[in-house]
């Protein structure tokens, strides 16, 4: 993948990443107890579930761009964060790392959010439960987006 491509595409990601941050962040001023009716809990985690996967999708182009092949596996999305938070122990040097660990705990509690909103009805989510993890997002975004653009600069042709 070409550097200018690459970077085309993660400035497209990062819009839309930006977007859903800001939907976050105006759903959570319309729920500031400890509950929230069902059609928010829905929509926070379609939020979450979007935000995820468009940091998933940063990590599978940086992958790409870095020539380096994909995870395979049951566990392909766990190993694919681990490289970008310990690139020189996943022995992948090319990879950056991303995945600081000022962010690293909430990129998990992210991820597994995720998974149960994958496997679960919105009727069942507890807004108590998921708020932390929720309000953490535009501080993920913020640092993971420093990083990235920090990359980014460090491949001037």
């Amino acid at each position: 993948m070409l550097l200018e491509e690459y970077r085309k595409e993660c400035t497209i990601e990062l819009q839309f990443l930006a977007e859903v941050v800001q939907a976050i962040e105006s759903l959570l001023a319309e729920n500031t107890g400890d509950t929230a009716p069902l059609k928010d809990r829905a929509a926070a985690a379609s939020f979450v579930f979007s935000f995820y996967n468009g940091i998933e999708n940063l990590l599978k182009r940086t992958t790409k761009y870095c020539v380096v092949p994909l995870p395979k596996g049951e566990q392909w999305h766990s190993e694919l964060a681990l490289r970008f938070a310990d690139p020189a122990g996943s022995g992948f040097p090319a990879i950056p790392q991303l995945i600081t660990d000022d962010i690293h705990t909430n990129l998990l509690k992210l991820r597994k959010l995720r998974h149960v909103i994958a496997h679960g009805y919105a009727m069942n989510l507890d807004w108590l439960q998921m708020k932390p993890t929720i309000e953490a997002v535009p501080s993920v975004y913020s640092i993971f987006r420093q990083n990235l653009e920090r990359f980014l600069v460090s491949q001037q042709p």
